[in-house]
């Protein structure tokens, strides 16, 4: 890597990582002495219940920071660089709350089906969600605006579904509550052992494509010209930014906006090169998710409120966002005419309101008339809807 690139990203990846490991010793002499760390470390005695916390809950922990982030951070280089869209991510494109919708679906309706792999559940939640933001904007040509507009619809759909589920069936689902928001608390090595051989996995199929998905930087004609297969070799990068989304939501939930920041991030701080990107954005998404954790761990001494990690990186990630929408470049293959996004005039607009407004006028009267009442669902009497319309009136305002 040259100087020009190194110097600007080394300055903030240092300054990070410095942050990091400080938050990470100061948690950790909170919990032991310093003499105890070794030990706690690599053979703590079990009597001691503070080592047994630091070597099977907070290392754990540290390590699915370290891992997960890494994970987002490289789903999402993979596909900002297959979509050649710098707001592509698990959560943008609705990948991440597809894996969640179906593992809760799994879980409540055939709990048997997870015995196959929990990640391929997962894979397959997440790729008929971004399946679906694809339909919605075929249309536009794969407009990178309309792409997140659609992944923000089908966001808010799936979520719907999801809170849905949980007020339904709240016995079931309830130990999902948490871990759907993203929460990082182990009380052991397994998640670590479960992800770890996975991305190792992921990460070398990402190096093997790195050549292939450098020519995608090019125009489709001058890639079709240099004999590459677009179509499989896209499906291959998504495939990949998939599975690896999947591994993560299925063993910590919904982490948001690393997938993004990460990769956004690094182009922002000079890095061009994809095979740069693909190592840099990996380690910044381990440093962002691990020193977000690390700071809400140290918060919840002076606020003890349980609050999923998940949350708070969303929470972070919005501002980033709006942040980074006017200072990334869209890219398109090639422009065309009809991948703006006006939208045509409908030709009767009079017409269109007016059966707009009959149509609100009909709802507000079945809202009034129509509803649960002592005898079950129906048209209430004349002296009954009178008793009733003190309850209805105000709700159907609100509404």
């Amino acid at each position: 890597m040259s100087s020009s690139l190194s110097s600007p990203l080394l300055r903030p990846g240092l300054c990070l990582l410095v942050l990091t490991l400080g938050l990470a010793c100061a948690e950790l002499a909170r919990q032991l002495p310093g003499a105890l760390w070794w030990q706690a470390l690599f053979s703590p005695e079990l009597d001691d219940a503070r080592q047994a916390v630091v070597h099977f809950s907070w290392l754990p922990r540290l390590a699915i920071c370290l891992l997960a982030g890494a994970a987002l951070g490289l789903a999402g280089t993979l596909m900002q660089q297959v979509l050649r869209n710098p707001l592509a991510s698990p959560t943008t494109l609705g990948v991440a709350s597809g894996a969640q919708l179906a593992l809760m679906m799994v879980t409540l309706l055939a709990p048997s089906w997870l015995l196959i792999g929990r990640e391929w559940i997962a894979m397959a939640g997440g790729s008929l969600a971004m399946g679906l933001v694809f339909a919605l904007a075929w249309r536009r040509q794969l407009n990178p605006v309309v792409i997140v507009f659609a992944g923000l619809v089908i966001n808010l759909y799936l979520a719907a579904i999801s809170m849905g589920l949980l007020l339904f069936f709240q016995e079931e689902l309830k130990g999902l509550l948490v871990w759907g928001s993203g929460s990082l608390a182990q009380n052991s090595w397994s998640g670590v052992g479960y992800l770890l051989p996975r991305l190792l996995l992921a990460a070398m199929l990402a190096a093997v494509l790195v050549r292939p998905l450098a020519v995608l930087e090019l125009d489709d004609a001058s890639a079709r010209s240099l004999g590459v297969s677009l179509k499989h070799l896209r499906f291959a990068g998504l495939g990949l930014a998939v599975f690896i989304t999947a591994c993560v939501v299925s063993v910590v939930g919904l982490i948001g906006f690393i997938g993004l920041a990460a990769p956004a991030m690094v182009r922002l701080l000079g890095v061009r090169k994809l095979a740069q990107r693909l190592l840099w954005a990996p380690i910044l998404g381990a440093l962002l998710l691990a020193a977000t954790d690390l700071l809400l761990q140290t918060l919840s001494r002076f606020w003890p409120v349980l609050i999923p990690t998940g949350a708070m990186t969303a929470l972070l990630g919005a501002p980033l966002l709006l942040w980074l929408i006017p200072r990334l470049g869209f890219k398109q293959s090639s422009p065309k005419a009809n991948s703006s996004l006006q939208l045509a005039r409908h030709p009767a607009p009079t017409r269109l309101v007016g059966l707009m407004v009959l149509g609100l006028a009909a709802a507000v009267i079945a809202s009034l008339l129509f509803g649960q009442g002592m005898d079950g669902w129906g048209w209430p009497s004349w002296l009954r809807w009178q008793a009733q319309l003190e309850w209805r009136v105000p709700r159907t305002l609100a509404a």
